[in-house]
């Protein structure tokens, strides 16, 4: 596992400025959630970004939607529709493939975005569909995002992570964490066969 830490002495404002920047790129859409520093869309590959601030824990995933249902364009067959149905569900459940240890916190709030790959409902709410058409035809690919906040007990920030996607996705085969705390920031590259990461 490739692993960057970063500690950094500055003043509380200073940090704070710092986890706003990542929070702002964390609420931003999925063409910039990841910001400039971090890969395209790249098919076997995911972005997993962490921040640990104000007793809360943010997560956000964005993944091509191939590496987790298999295909890029629209749901059209019964069999599309229910393997998409299957994964958004799953991934409402990050207690599944997100394992934090030593922390006392609870997912207070989700979001999963399987937009993307939602087939075309015909209405005449023309923002709803510049909205498609604005997250699906981004040089053809498609994204799935999913997002969550826990809140944390005061200090009881986990300290490690071990994700378990590479159990239920196969065609992943790396994820690339950023994260940053109230002391520290970092990233790490996990992949099947190492994909546990320190927040220290």
């Amino acid at each position: 596992m490739n692993t960057i830490r970063t500690k950094y002495k500055t003043s509380p404002s200073a940090r704070a400025s710092v986890r706003a920047l990542l929070m702002a790129a964390i609420l931003s859409s999925a063409a910039g959630a990841i910001g400039a520093g971090m890969p395209a869309h790249t098919h076997g590959e995911a972005e997993l970004t962490i921040v640990l601030a104000n007793n809360t824990l943010d997560v956000e995933l964005m993944s091509p939607s191939v590496n987790l249902v298999g295909f890029e364009h629209k749901a059209n067959s019964t069999d599309e529709k229910a393997l998409l149905a299957q994964t958004e569900q799953q991934l409402q459940r990050p207690d599944t493939f997100l394992d934090f240890t030593d922390h006392q916190c609870e997912l207070v709030n989700s979001s999963i975005d399987v937009s993307a790959l939602q087939a075309e409902i015909a209405h005449s709410d023309h923002t709803h569909e510049h909205e498609h058409s604005e997250h699906d035809h981004r040089g053809g690919h498609s994204e799935i995002g999913a997002r969550y906040r826990y809140r944390c007990e005061a200090g009881a920030y986990p300290e490690e992570i071990k994700v378990k996607l590479f159990q239920h996705y196969p065609s992943l085969s790396k994820v690339n964490l950023m994260w940053i705390s109230p002391s520290a920031q970092g990233g790490a590259t996990l992949t099947p066969k190492s994909a546990t990461a320190s927040f220290k």
